[in-house]
């Protein structure tokens, strides 16, 4: 089992928050926030009958509360953030999300993971809110298997997308 994460106590008379860090004193900088878990595809390994929101269940976080927890893994030291989901991008409202994030203040590194087929209209804005790194999950480069696997036939338009982005 994996050890409980505990702040480090605060010196008497200090107002410094500290980083969380494990019982070796290793700091825990980086966050991974799921800000939806809706997708546009339909993995087998994921969601492989789509995302069907629970009846009465609390749905994704709100930007007030984002923007709230936040501030509060600033405090305690957080320097990168690497958003997901789901697909982030399928988030109305991401770009506000992005923006919320790259004001966190101290953060060095604002990051997100998405499957690449929103890319070629919306990377623009995305970086514009803030988003300085992003990786693309590619789950293979045969396009049988990429619908096998996704549900989907977003093959050439995810490789596309990728390839255009990095030109």
């Amino acid at each position: 089992m994996y050890p409980t994460l505990h702040p480090r106590p605060v010196p008497e008379g200090s107002t410094d928050v500290p980083p969380l860090a494990d019982r070796h004193g290793r700091r825990f900088p980086y966050l991974r926030l799921s800000i939806t878990p809706a997708c546009n595809f339909r993995c087998r390994y994921c969601l492989p009958h789509g995302y069907h929101a629970e009846a009465g269940a609390a749905g994704p976080l709100t930007l007030d509360e984002i923007a709230r927890l936040l501030r509060g893994f600033a405090e305690l030291g957080m320097q990168k953030l690497r958003i997901t989901g789901g697909e982030p991008g399928v988030r109305r409202d991401l770009v506000e999300v992005l923006r919320t994030a790259a004001a966190a203040p101290g953060l060095k590194k604002l990051a997100m993971t998405t499957n690449g087929t929103l890319l070629s209209r919306r990377l623009h804005a995305w970086m514009d809110a803030g988003l300085n790194a992003i990786n693309v999950s590619v789950d293979s480069l045969d396009r049988a298997a990429f619908a096998r696997i996704t549900g989907q036939g977003f093959h050439a338009g995810t490789a596309e997308n990728s390839e255009k982005q990095c030109n």
